[in-house]
């Protein structure tokens, strides 16, 4: 080995690569590395800015199954791995209640959440099955550069 190199035992890696994604030269992504039944997946979402405007909710939907959010009786379809992008109506004082909800049209909510959107923030949340059964919710919030 050449001065300055790092040492490193010959042969292959010694990790194990968990999956690939093509991206696109040039493209903003956000990068998803998770493990379910079927295996490892790897899902590379576009954040090319213009597609979550500020004063939006993101919704990314990771438990393998189709979910529901429902807002003032009116329902909102999250497919597994697809962000869908929500402006939600507020109430008098800023807030929004939000319910996360199987498909199925009878069932409970899964989760509830009161959100104080903002005109100069964009929030993505991550919505991750749990092992009985639950769902864990995951949120990332961005604001505006001053």
């Amino acid at each position: 080995p050449k001065t300055g190199e790092a040492d490193q035992p010959p042969g292959p890696p010694r990790f194990t690569p968990r999956g690939s994604v093509r991206l696109r030269d040039g493209g903003a992504y956000l990068l998803l590395v998770a493990e379910d039944p079927a295996g490892w997946r790897v899902t590379a979402l576009d954040d090319t800015p213009g597609l979550h405007p500020f004063g939006t909710l993101r919704f990314i939907n990771l438990t393998g199954r189709p979910l529901v959010l429902r807002q003032a009786g009116r329902d909102v379809a999250l497919p597994d791995r697809r962000p869908v992008i929500h402006r939600p109506s507020v109430d008098e004082h800023g807030y929004a209640g939000l319910e996360l909800r199987p498909t199925d049209a009878d069932s409970r909510p899964l989760r509830t959440m009161r959100v104080y959107p903002e005109k100069d923030a964009r929030s993505t949340y991550l919505l991750v099955a749990e092992p009985a059964g639950g769902l864990t919710v995951k949120a990332a919030h961005e604001r505006r550069a001053p």
